[in-house]
């Protein structure tokens, strides 16, 4: 189905590391302009209804002249994520430190530019050999103001049939009918913030966030955040892009290896296809990394309310997220810092799967507004 190799090969990390610090040619972007219809579209697709995000009325009520954007909009403009070289490589998105500088509103215009950063070559406990693609990607409006930065990384590993190439085996979570109920009772008695100013003088070292559920995740979640963020697209255009890139290779974009762009399969099929997930070495369909750090962000957003600003969110995901999966999302307050316009607040957030084991982990900085 695949292009496979001999394994991770030394002369091509050699070559592949001539690549760091250039600039990539990028595809074309899906949304250049953050209309109020992208940006609610991007919301829904994560599972996130905040009206800050959604509602005019709301918005303008509570201080804001347009709809503001999610801070992880950005993902659907372009998501991040610069891995060129390796055809014969699966990829796996391995988290991301996002920096927030500017609050993205309706009518935005965004441009972008990014590059890789650095190629790591780590022998993992599960994982054995593993390299991992650093990016640094940039987001700023028509004017230039910066908008975010993002630093990804990402997994790049062989795929089964060739030396040291992943397979990932376990069964799928079945819940009972009565854990089922009790997830879904405990999903829509979750409430966020919203308009109720979080206050910095109110947040205390130590103090847990609520719980928060997300799943059991199921084939929809991810159909709608590829939708939401232009990660799919229909079979003949599929086809008319392989073969334009197959004849023009010089304009194929360079963020990720111009082989996946002439396969007909597409590897990330996998988030979709179970056939195509088994042959990248995961027992079933599995997650889109990107929507996990979307949730992870709405847990924060959702904590800190409309009022408070995300900073930075850091988050590094350990393992696979498969259909059926149930996440349990927590936190906790580990600084405060009070300055001159607002507090600092900085939170440990993480997310276990029902076996318990850790699926995510990471940091996010926040401000909250003085009283």
């Amino acid at each position: 189905m695949f292009q496979t190799t001999s394994g991770i090969e030394d002369e091509e990390l050699a070559e592949a590391r001539k690549l760091i610090g250039e600039k990539v040619r990028l595809p074309e972007l899906f949304n250049t302009i953050a209309t109020r219809e992208s940006i609610r579209h991007f919301a829904y697709g994560c599972g996130d209804d905040n009206p800050l995000w959604c509602d005019k009325a709301y918005a303008r009520e509570h201080g804001h002249d347009r709809i503001m954007a999610p801070p992880t909009y950005l993902y659907s403009v372009f998501p991040p994520g610069v891995c060129p070289a390796f055809p014969g490589l699966q990829g796996f998105h391995a988290g991301s430190r996002w920096e927030f500088e500017t609050p993205v509103l309706e009518d935005e215009q965004i441009d972008v530019s990014a590059e890789l950063d650095d190629i790591k070559d780590v022998m993992g406990k599960r994982s054995g050999r593993t390299l991992i693609m650093c990016g640094r990607t940039e987001y700023r409006d028509t004017n230039g103001r910066l908008l975010a930065v993002n630093h990804s990384k990402t997994f790049r590993k062989p795929r089964p049939g060739s030396p040291g190439g992943l397979k990932v085996e376990r069964p799928r979570f079945q819940p009972s009918e009565s854990e089922i109920e009790a997830i879904e009772n405990e999903i829509v008695s979750y409430r966020r913030r919203g308009a109720e100013p979080r206050y910095g003088d109110s947040v205390t070292v130590g103090e847990a966030l609520p719980r928060r559920l997300k799943g059991p995740l199921v084939i929809e979640d991810i159909i709608a955040f590829a939708m939401a963020i232009g990660n799919v697209m229909s079979g003949e255009l599929a086809v008319k892009n392989r073969h334009f890139y197959r004849q023009h290779p010089e304009q194929a974009p360079t963020h990720r290896p111009l082989g996946w762009l002439l396969e007909r399969v597409p590897p990330a099929a996998g988030h979709m296809n179970p056939d195509v997930a088994k042959a990248v070495g995961m027992p079933a369909v599995y997650d889109n990394g990107w929507l996990r750090m979307c949730w992870m962000g709405q847990f924060v957003t959702d904590w800190m309310g409309d009022a408070g600003r995300l900073r930075v969110l850091d988050v590094r995901l350990r393992l696979p997220n498969l259909v059926g999966d149930l996440l349990k999302i927590t936190g906790e307050v580990v600084s405060v810092s009070p300055g001159q316009d607002s507090t600092r607040v900085e939170l440990a957030i993480r997310a276990h799967r029902q076996d318990d084991e850790l699926s995510c982990h990471g940091t996010a900085t926040v401000e909250l507004p003085h009283r």
